[in-house]
């Protein structure tokens, strides 16, 4: 594990901004390939600065990426879908993240809205972590629905009123204000 602390200044500080902090410790870890990082940390006084925190960290195994599978995708390639899905690397491998698969999937939600597939249903990552935590196997399976398309759009009657064109310069004589 890793280990360090901080100065808190003060005699009286906020135990919240000491959890906020391990939280992001934690968080940074995570977004690296460290699923399973704990933070610990305890306060202490100290005669010349006032409170301390000290900070543990175990970060755990680094979980690698090993397969990313798309079920119900039969408009888009898996290939396409999985551009969405932006990973760190180490080591020539992905590395697992949660937030980043949690995103790709709510990105693959979004680019088939947005390509007409208004009841499409992507469900929440499923995670398969081998026994020593150091590999994962994502599933995402897609409900794409049907397809959309607008085809005509027919207007009746004058939705928008006749433009003011005296208004606007100086002679009547100048313009076609005629309106059809």
């Amino acid at each position: 594990g890793v280990a360090g602390s901080v100065d808190l200044g003060a005699r009286e500080y906020r135990r919240s901004a000491i959890d906020d902090a391990a939280f992001a410790i934690a968080g940074y870890y995570a977004s690296r390939g460290y699923p399973f990082c704990t933070v610990e940390y305890e306060v202490y006084e100290t005669p010349r600065a006032g409170a301390r925190a000290g900070f543990a960290v175990t970060e755990g195994p680094r979980t690698r990426l090993a397969r990313v599978e798309l079920n119900g995708n039969a408009a888009y390639s898996e290939e396409n879908l999985l551009a969405f899905l932006d990973v760190p690397e180490a080591d020539g491998e992905r590395l697992y993240v949660k937030r980043a698969v949690d995103n790709a999937a709510r990105a693959i939600a979004a680019y088939y809205y947005s390509e007409g597939y208004l009841d499409v249903r992507v469900a929440q990552p499923a995670v398969e972590l081998a026994p020593d935590r150091r590999s994962a196997q994502v599933r995402i399976d897609v409900e794409e629905g049907v397809r959309y398309r607008l085809t005509a759009v027919r207007m009746e009657g004058d939705p928008f009123p006749a433009p003011d064109w005296k208004g606007l310069v100086g002679k009547e004589d100048e313009l076609d204000t005629k309106t059809s």
